[in-house]
C-alpha cells in the first residue's frame, strides 16, 4: 500500500534530499498514504459504530451524492430534502520536515 520502501522514508532518506521541493514532494506522498490507509480503517469502524446505533432505533444510511462519495458520512432523513441526525467524521493528515514545512514545533519530553 505504502508508495515508499520504509528505508526511502527513514530520516536518512529525508535528510538526504537536498531538493526541498522533491522534499516537498515526498511528504506530499505520504500524506497521501496515510490518508488512504487511515480512510480504510476509520471506514470500517464507522459502519460498526453506525450499525450499533441503528440496533439502538435510528436508522442511519450512507449519504451518497453525486458531488461526494464519502464512506464515513451517513445521514438519517427525515424526508426527501433534510437530514435530521448526522455522523460523519473527518481526517486532515499533515507531515513536515526541517526545510519543507514552517512549522514551529516543539516536542514534549
Amino acid at each position: 500500500m505504502y508508495q515508499y520502501e520504509i528505508r526511502e522514508i527513514s530520516k536518512s532518506a529525508f535528510d538526504s534530499i537536498q531538493d526541498e521541493n522533491e522534499r516537498r514532494k515526498r511528504l506530499t506522498e505520504l500524506d497521501r498514504d496515510i490518508e488512504a490507509e487511515l480512510k480504510e480503517v476509520i471506514a470500517n469502524k464507522m459502519q460498526d459504530i453506525v450499525d450499533n446505533l441503528n440496533r439502538h432505533g435510528h436508522s442511519l444510511k450512507r449519504n451518497i451524492s453525486l458531488e461526494d462519495i464519502d464512506e464515513t458520512d451517513f445521514c438519517e432523513r427525515h424526508n426527501d430534502r433534510t437530514c435530521g441526525f448526522r455522523v460523519d467524521s473527518t481526517v486532515t493528515i499533515s507531515s513536515g520536515y526541517n526545510g519543507a514545512s514552517d512549522c514551529d514545533y516543539q516536542a514534549k519530553e
